[in-house]
């Protein structure tokens, strides 16, 4: 097994323990889920056979061919929490499924690097060498950039990145088509108690759907 096989194996299975961690949380609390507002493009998204770069790679200002193949882009989601001010929020993972006759069962997972790197920005220092920045994936109270949406991170000198999920197999003798999708973005709020001094940590889903085509 090569180092990149093994490097990518271990992200999804970091990944998939992630989150079917957070699925399995319970808490007392009130599930706050509609207080979390995701926008994610339900419009057709085009399956490209070629490369492109991911989203660190733009960061970086890397001039190579990409190192993400056979692909569908996804607009950069916008991501707002209208929940309890005190409240701070983690954005966890974000997942994104198709299951059709041409694609078959194909799913495409961001967490933790992955997910910040959707809005970057980049500085040099004295040297000129790159300095990239993300976004922490944190909403609310104690996020590092102070924001309830990530709406607010352009003002702030942000890029936002598409999702880009790469490694999508159309199958032989397919002809046009368009598939239906599905996302799941799972979250943790992080409840504080009303003098600060205790929390508890209540697991958020949103859900909706989106499509992809093959339109050659």
């Amino acid at each position: 097994m090569t180092k990149l096989k093994k490097t990518m194996l271990k992200i999804k299975i970091v990944s998939l323990l992630v989150f079917s961690i957070l699925l399995g949380c319970s808490s007392s609390g009130d599930d706050d889920s509609d207080k979390l507002k995701v926008e994610i493009s339900s419009g057709v998204n085009n399956i490209i056979p070629s490369s492109t770069r991911s989203c660190d790679e733009e960061a970086k200002g890397t001039l190579v061919a990409g190192s993400i193949s056979n692909y569908f882009e996804v607009p950069s989601p916008v991501i707002a929490w209208q929940g309890n001010a005190t409240s701070e929020v983690r954005v966890e993972v974000l997942r994104l499924t198709v299951d059709s006759p041409q694609i078959g069962k194909y799913e495409c997972t961001l967490s933790s690097s992955s997910l910040n790197i959707l809005f970057w920005k980049r500085e040099y220092d004295k040297d000129k060498n790159v300095l990239v920045s993300s976004w922490d994936h944190h909403l609310g109270a104690n996020s590092a950039d102070t924001i309830t949406s990530t709406s607010e991170l352009k003002a702030k000198g942000y890029t936002s990145c598409p999702i880009k999920c790469g490694g999508v197999s159309i199958k032989k003798d397919s002809l046009k088509f368009t598939a239906k999708g599905k996302w799941e973005l799972i979250a943790i709020e992080k409840r504080f108690s009303a003098d600060n001094s205790s929390y508890e940590e209540i697991p958020l889903k949103v859900t909706g759907e989106f499509k992809v085509q093959n339109p050659f």
